[in-house]
């Protein structure tokens, strides 16, 4: 196949670490999305052992009001909450989730007292008689200690000299049963709400939403209102209470200037002045790529908890500090998880995938010098696992749902390669079509919405991308052969998967670069079979041979190997020679009949043994242990001897 030359540009990406009074972020930090996830898998672990939810398909949630009184002396919390919803159709009861340690006082209906079992973690509440489909009210009162549970979803700590109390809930994926009755499933999101939060006086409350009132009930207690006025899940709602500092700042988004809010502690507020640009920059690039910040007649805030890490909490991301990849990680969580929230933990890479690549993209577009270690740091860690699908398979697993190597850097770069075989102008537009779709908006997806909305983008299917990168395993190994004679380069592209029963071959476009004394070039390959050839037509001589240069493609192993001949389909190649650590054959891909290689010594004995499984791959042994001196590789067909070269070993 001839192929055409394009000029390489290379283009140049971040992380941190969790240091409350740390100096800040300034370099790139690998280990930064392992401590997100780490944390992550940790909390939820805790809270999804033998979960059981409660059977609310018969309803839909529309309104909560939401009165919340948490101790700040005692761990203990009393609520009462208003709810309205529909019924979806006729029914005798509805069922809340709500943790046993939650004691509830009684709930009203038109404002009597009706029978209800609490029991199981669920709130079964009865009517007085069977009801038509319509739209109804009831109240709930309840107290109780939240359960402890290490990072729960109800947290008590102290920050500062004077060790003040904080808390805060967080409550993904099922937390929020632990401090208020609610429905849990990511099916129904409930339309609005209003929380009002009683404290002690010098303490501040904050919520979802904007904050309507604070208002003074007594000389020790204060109320804070906050709203919510868009669709949210459950996990999402939350509050948090200490004696926070606060500071403003605004940023110019597509619907106008908005304002930015800072809950800081007392303490760290000159740190988090000192980063919080990183908002404004994130929020500027997100809201410009992705359909205007969903959330903007409310506010974008950041507040404050003694967590490692963040939580995305629709329209006020809790945060541990404000440095540059968790501010964009969770803020990207505003678009990908708050606004279109993943319908099933199969689909959780939906929510991380999407964060963790929408931090690459603030690293490409507003600290670029980093970009290529993000891209370098999530591929390591995604193929750290030869096995594995971005779409879970086992959701009984905490670990497996919240994998750091399959949803949030698989899924990142499963992405990344999407935007590679459609083109940035396609991808964006797909993204955007995804986000404003009505079926989806507010609402709930899988992976199969953002398909149809990509194929609907690009005018064709998809399929076999999806069937292999998010519900296949593995990842592909290049083998490129090259030779140059004559003013061609003959190249020669192998490739293996890590998980062949599961994909054979990945077919990609693969980028080459191509260098020498008077050339530094990209050469686009369009890949389609493992083995396939290419003839190049250039003049100038090439010394090296790299595959895949601004890393598109998620692989790994990738080697680049001159030969003298490519043509020379009666050869093989060993190197090096003399060899010191290992040693390495390159079969010429039509000597398939050769099965397994000896390395003998010069007194024919046989110091190792390989079989050859693959042609297409490159053979390595290890000769770390063999003595020095001269040996034999010889090349054998079902015990026949076929071949043989020798090599020193030093």
């Amino acid at each position: 196949m001839k192929v055409n030359l394009k000029y390489f540009f290379p283009i140049l990406l971040i992380s941190f670490s969790c240091s409350q009074n740390a100096i800040a972020q300034s370099v790139f930090k690998a280990d930064l999305l392992d401590s997100i996830v780490a944390h992550e898998q940790i909390h939820r672990q805790l809270q999804q052992e033998q979960i059981s939810l409660a059977a609310s398909d018969n309803y839909d949630m529309q309104y909560a009001r939401i009165e919340v009184a948490p101790s700040q002396n005692t761990r203990f919390i009393s609520g009462k909450i208003l709810y309205k919803y529909k019924l979806l159709k006729y029914s005798s009861s509805i069922e809340l989730d709500a943790s046993d340690d939650l004691v509830i006082s009684s709930v009203k209906w038109h404002g009597q007292n009706i029978v209800y079992t609490h029991s199981n973690d669920i709130l079964t509440i009865a009517f007085p008689s069977a009801q038509n489909p319509q739209e109804d009210s009831l109240q709930i009162i309840y107290s109780g200690i939240p359960n402890e549970t290490g990072l729960g979803s109800y947290n008590e700590d102290k920050h500062g000299s004077d060790s003040v109390k904080v808390i805060w809930t967080l409550s993904q994926p099922y937390g929020a049963r632990d401090w208020m009755p609610c429905k849990m499933t990511l099916s129904d999101k409930v339309d609005s709400f209003d929380m009002f939060i009683e404290v002690d006086s010098g303490f501040t409350a904050i919520s979802n939403g904007l904050q309507i009132s604070a208002t003074s009930i007594s000389n020790s207690k204060s109320v804070f209102h906050w709203a919510e006025h868009y669709p949210i899940a459950s996990y999402l709602i939350a509050f948090a209470v200490t004696n926070y500092d606060t500071f403003n700042l605004s940023v110019d988004i597509a619907n106008g200037l908005m304002p930015l809010h800072f809950y800081t502690f007392p303490e760290s507020k000159s740190d988090w002045k000192g980063e919080a640009n990183n908002v404004v920059n994130c929020m500027s690039l997100f809201d410009s790529l992705f359909s205007g910040y969903p959330f903007s007649r409310d506010h974008y805030g950041e507040t404050q908890f003694i967590w490692g890490g963040g939580m995305e909490h629709q329209t006020n991301s809790f945060m541990y500090n404000v440095w540059f990849e968790l501010v964009a990680h969770e803020m990207g969580h505003q678009w990908f998880g708050d606004n279109i929230t993943c319908g099933s933990w199969q689909d959780i890479w939906l929510n991380e995938g999407f964060a963790t690549y929408l931090s690459g993209l603030a690293y490409e577009n507003i600290q670029p010098i980093y970009w290529k270690a993000f891209l370098q740091t999530i591929g390591k860690r995604a193929v750290s696992l030869d096995k594995g699908t971005v779409y879970v398979d086992d959701t009984n697993s905490v670990s497996r749902i919240f994998s750091g190597a399959l949803s949030y850097s698989k899924g990142a770069y499963v992405l990344h390669m999407l935007r590679w075989k459609i083109g940035d102008s396609l991808f964006y537009s797909a993204l955007n079509n995804y986000l404003k779709d009505t079926k989806l908006n507010f609402g709930f997806a899988t992976t199969a919405d953002l398909q149809r909305n990509i194929e609907a983008t690009i005018g064709k299917p998809i399929n076999d991308f999806f069937e292999k990168w998010v519900y296949g395993s593995g990842y592909p190994t290049y083998t490129a052969l090259w030779s140059q004679s004559n003013g061609k380069l003959k190249m020669k592209l192998l490739q293996s998967t890590s998980d062949p029963e599961s994909v054979d071959f990945f077919d990609l476009k693969v980028e080459l670069l191509l260098v020498g004394q008077n050339i530094d070039t990209v050469l686009l390959l369009n890949h389609s079979f493992s083995g396939e050839e290419f003839i190049i037509d250039i003049n100038q001589e090439v010394d090296s041979v790299f595959i895949d240069p601004n890393l598109w493609i998620l692989s790994k192993n990738n080697k680049s190997i001159r030969l003298p001949n490519i043509d020379d389909s009666s050869d093989f190649f060993l190197f090096p020679n003399p060899a010191s650590q290992a040693i390495h054959l390159v079969i010429y891909p039509g000597s398939a009949n050769l099965n397994s290689v000896k390395i003998i010594s010069m007194e024919g004995k046989v110091v190792a043994t390989q079989q050859i499984t693959n042609p297409y791959e490159t053979l390595t042994l290890n000769t770390e242990n063999l003595q020095k001196g001269v040996y034999t590789y010889a090349l054998y067909h079902d015990g026949k001897y076929i071949s043989g070269r020798r090599f020193v070993k030093r």
